[in-house]
C-alpha cells in the first residue's frame, strides 16, 4: 500500500540545532575515522549547511530527513542527503527530492541537477535517486604516490607555458567548453556545454571547491597569440595535491603535448616548498584516453564514485 504523505510537509533547512539532533547523532555514526575525526566531519557538514541551501521534512515536528543544496549557474548540485533509520528512508528521501525537483522545474534558469555520492553515503540515497530515474556515471578517482620528476623535456618552439593569472578565467573556460562541452563529459555535465558554466567551474576551483587553489603550480599553454591547454592544481587539507582541471584544445591532441603537460605540471608540484606525497584527480571511465595518459604517469585507480543527475527538458 503506498505511503500517505498527507501528514508530512517539506519546509527550508535552518541550520540551528532544534530538531536535527536525531539527524545529526545517526550522521556521525556514518562518518569515516575516529572520534575526533568524525566530529571535526560533523562541524563541516554543520558549515555546508550555513553556507548552502536546504530543505527538511517533518512529520509534526519530528524532522526525519535533510537535504543540501546548492544553485550554481544553471545547475542545482545536491552535496547531501540523509534520512533516519527508522522512518522507511528510501521513501523519505525520494519524496523530498521529488520536492526539490519540483522547484527545480518551476525555475526556468535551472536545467539539471546533480549529486555526487561519496562511499560512506547510506544506500537509501542511491535508491531514492534511481527511483525518481536520475542518470548514473561511474568516476574514478585516481592517485599517484611516486615522487615528482626534476627535469621534463621542454615544450616544442613556438609553444610556451604561462604561469596562471586572473586573466586565463575566460580562455581557460573556453578551452573547458572546447574540450568537454561536446564529449562524454559534456553529456553528463550540462555546464560544460556553456560558456558561462564553464567559466563558474573554474571560480569554484578558486573558492576551494576541490581544496586550496594554487597559482604557482597552474599554468596555462599558449601558441603564438592562442591559448591551447590549461592545468589548474590545487591541494587537500592533508598536503596532497589534487588536479581539478586539466584539457587541451582537440586540435592539439595527438602530439605529445598532454603527456608534456603533465610532466610540466608535476614537476611543479614537486618545486613546492612541501612536495607533494601523492597527486590525485578525477576522471570518467569512458574518458579512455585521459585515463590512458593519468595511467602513463603513474595515476593508479584509488576508488570509485557515482555521479547522479537529472536532466530538465
Amino acid at each position: 500500500m503506498p505511503l500517505d504523505f498527507s501528514s508530512y510537509r517539506i519546509q527550508e533547512l535552518r541550520v540551528d540545532r532544534y530538531g536535527l539532533e536525531p539527524l545529526l547523532a545517526e550522521i556521525s555514526d556514518l562518518l569515516p575515522g575516529n572520534a575526533f575525526e568524525r566530529q571535526s566531519g560533523l562541524q563541516q557538514l554543520e558549515e555546508l549547511m550555513r553556507r548552502s541551501q536546504g530543505l527538511v521534512l517533518k512529520q509534526g515536528e519530528r524532522i526525519l530527513a535533510l537535504l543540501i543544496y546548492l544553485i550554481r549557474g544553471n545547475c542545482c548540485r545536491l552535496s547531501f542527503a540523509y534520512a533516519l533509520r527508522d522512518a522507511q528512508p528510501q521513501l523519505m528521501l525520494q519524496y523530498l527530492f521529488q520536492g526539490l525537483l519540483n522547484l527545480a522545474q518551476e525555475d526556468p534558469n535551472i536545467d539539471s541537477l546533480r549529486f555526487d555520492l561519496v562511499p560512506w553515503f547510506p544506500l537509501s540515497v542511491e535508491l531514492a535517486l534511481q527511483a525518481l530515474e536520475f542518470t548514473c556515471v561511474e568516476r574514478m578517482l585516481l592517485r599517484r604516490e611516486e615522487p615528482c620528476p626534476s627535469t621534463v623535456p621542454p615544450f616544442p618552439d613556438g609553444i610556451r607555458l604561462i604561469p596562471w593569472d586572473t586573466w586565463l578565467t575566460t580562455p581557460a573556460a573556453q578551452i573547458l567548453l572546447i574540450a568537454f562541452g561536446g564529449g562524454f563529459e559534456g553529456s553528463w555535465d550540462r555546464s560544460l556545454q556553456e560558456q558561462s558554466g564553464c567559466k563558474q567551474f573554474i571560480s569554484d576551483c578558486y573558492s576551494g571547491r576541490f581544496g586550496t587553489f594554487d597559482a604557482r603550480v597552474s599554468f596555462a599553454l599558449q601558441q603564438d597569440n592562442l591559448l591551447i591547454g590549461m592545468s589548474m592544481a590545487a591541494w587537500s587539507k592533508e598536503g596532497e595535491g589534487f588536479i581539478p582541471a586539466f584539457g587541451l584544445l582537440p586540435q592539439f591532441t595527438g602530439q605529445g603535448l598532454g603527456n608534456l603537460m603533465m610532466a610540466h605540471l608535476l614537476k611543479r608540484y614537486g618545486e613546492s616548498t612541501f612536495p607533494p606525497r601523492a597527486v590525485e584527480l578525477a576522471v570518467s571511465e569512458e574518458n579512455r584516453a585521459a585515463v590512458h595518459l593519468y595511467q602513463k604517469y603513474g595515476f593508479r585507480e584509488k576508488s570509485r564514485f557515482r555521479v547522479y543527475h537529472y536532466e530538465i527538458s
